[in-house]
Formats: structure tokens, C-alpha cells, sequence
């Protein structure tokens, strides 16, 4: 999953951040993950578990097709994720 960049300039970095997806559901019992249901905005194929905490950078030429997006509730969960694993307060 591509995390969207929200600052300005960094839409001009060679990289993107993502959170790598598992369809391993034993995944979800770690701190900072949350799962994902299939639906038609998403296009997954199976219930997956987003493992924050291996949050990483890679290059964006690594990105071939856009599979789906999640919703905003899932959206939001991510970034409460997100400020937690980083400590950027609630």
C-alpha cells in the first residue's frame, strides 16, 4: 500500500513510502497492523493485514499498475498507525 505524500516538494523524491500488505491473518495479532477486507474499491483477492511497522521507502520505479485504494476509514487507521509507531502523540 503507497502512503500519499501530503507535503509539498516530495512528490519530486525518487522514492515512495508504503506499508507492505500479508495474507497472513496470524500477522494482525503484532502491535501496529490492521486488516483489510476485499471489496471493489481495493481489488484484493483475500483479507490481508497491513504491517505498518515494516514501513518503508522504495524507488517509485518499482511501481508498475495501481491495484485499488482503501477507504477512509481504513485511511485514518493507517495514519493513527502511523503517528503511534512514530510517536508523534494521538
Amino acid at each position: 500500500m503507497r502512503i500519499p505524500y501530503n507535503a509539498v516538494g516530495l512528490e519530486k523524491l525518487p522514492t515512495v513510502l508504503i506499508v507492505p500488505l500479508t495474507s497472513k491473518l496470524g500477522a494482525a495479532g503484532f502491535p501496529f497492523t490492521f486488516t483489510i477486507k476485499p471489496d471493489q474499491s481495493n481489488n484484493l483477492e483475500v483479507d490481508s493485514v497491513a504491517l505498518v511497522f515494516q514501513l518503508r521507502a522504495i524507488d517509485k520505479r518499482r511501481l508498475k499498475n495501481k491495484i485499488g485504494r482503501i477507504g477512509q476509514a481504513k485511511l485514518k487507521l493507517l495514519k493513527q498507525n502511523l503517528k503511534e509507531i512514530m510517536g508523534l502523540g494521538k
